[in-house]
């Protein structure tokens, strides 16, 4: 079932592209320099060179069925063929029982050779480590067992991708309430939305605005001899 999102009451089409600006801008400064940090602290504690390996495996565990449409499926279902990538580190957070389960039921048996993450200890971290750690963990204390830090990065990785899908969810409701209570066109709401929160992080939005015009005109003038015709009419 769908879960219902609240939104404030929207006065006007301003306030619409308004409070949708605020929380599209809370993802930029506040969701995704988290995924940054969590992505930089694991690629940095285990010597990885391929962030793109911990996005894998957070989506995964992430986006199950229904996650974040009701129709959406689960994230498994289309990359069970590059799944091996993911299995250190699954294996390496606890999961790899329930990976190993997942593949018995396709008739496969997967295992890694070894748990580099149950062998790794975090004997003398970076500064650099150090620093962003306490950033995104708000001065806790690193663990000293590579499984350990792994499940602690995971864990807010997890945290940080719902806020997202949340957020995306909640702008999505102003949209969508927006475009039947002012008469707008989703498109439109869309583009005004991205100018205004261009126009919120003090970007000049004046360029895009002519640009924007200037299509119009462009598109106007080419419909033209239907519009002639209607008045003909």
């Amino acid at each position: 079932m769908k879960e219902e999102i609240e939104i404030p009451e929207l006065d006007s089409y301003e306030d619409a592209l308004e409070i949708a600006a605020t929380a599209k801008i809370e993802i930029k400064d506040v969701f995704n320099p988290a995924k940054s940090r969590q992505k930089k602290l694991w690629k940095l504690i285990f010597g990885e060179k391929d962030t793109g390996k911990f996005e894998f495996a957070k989506k995964l565990i992430y986006y199950q069925a229904g996650i974040p449409k009701e129709d959406s499926k689960a994230k498994m279902e289309g990359f069970r063929k590059q799944i091996a990538a993911m299995v250190e580190l699954m294996f390496g957070m606890g999961l790899g029982e329930n990976l190993q389960a997942y593949f018995r039921e396709a008739g496969v048996e997967i295992a890694p050779v070894h748990d580099r993450y149950a062998d790794f200890k975090n004997f003398d971290p970076q500064p650099k480590v150090e620093k962003l750690w306490d950033i995104e963990f708000f001065g806790e204390e690193m663990p000293y067992a590579g499984n350990e830090i792994l499940k602690m990065l995971m864990d807010h990785a997890k945290n940080t991708e719902d806020d997202i899908v949340k957020t995306n969810a909640y702008v999505d409701a102003v949209m969508e309430e927006a475009c039947l209570r002012f008469n707008v066109a989703p498109a439109g709401f869309k583009k005004a939305l991205d100018l205004t929160v261009k126009e919120k992080a003090g970007k000049d939005v004046s360029e895009d605005i002519m640009q924007i015009d200037e299509k119009h005109e462009k598109i106007k003038e080419a419909l033209s001899p239907f519009f002639e015709d209607a008045e003909e009419e």
